[in-house]
């Protein structure tokens, strides 16, 4: 058998031959188990996704619930200091009218006792 080299040949390629077809069914095994992976973990997350998203479209973040909430007390605080302010003044323009008011009438009744005390000319 010493010398046969055609034949060893031969052996040497068919050897390499389904060395090479092992090999690659190996290796296409490993990458058709990645991309299932790779499938089922991007499905997953998907639905990870979409169940967080339902969740906080029903519950709303704790967050964006406290900045609504806190929005609407300061805004109803600044309602009530404008109101306030704005009955202050009211009561204020109201009095200074009745006091300006008075002040006029006592004015007039002064400048008509004022004229009754003048004596009127004879002649």
């Amino acid at each position: 058998m010493l010398g046969n080299y055609k034949a060893a040949y031969e052996e040497h390629n068919r050897y390499k031959i389904v060395s090479d077809s092992i090999f690659n069914m190996e290796k296409e095994k490993k990458i058709t188990q990645t991309a299932m992976q790779y499938e089922f973990d991007k499905k997953e997350a998907a639905t990870r996704a979409e169940q967080e998203k339902k969740r906080c479209d029903s519950t709303g973040s704790p967050e964006k619930q406290k900045l609504v909430r806190n929005g609407f007390i300061g805004g109803f605080v600044l309602v009530l200091l404008f109101s306030g302010l704005l009955y202050h003044q009211r009561n204020k323009i109201k009095s200074t009218a009745r006091s300006s008011a008075m002040n006029c009438c006592s004015i007039f009744s002064r400048k008509r006792w004022l004229k009754n005390l003048k004596p009127k000319a004879r002649y």
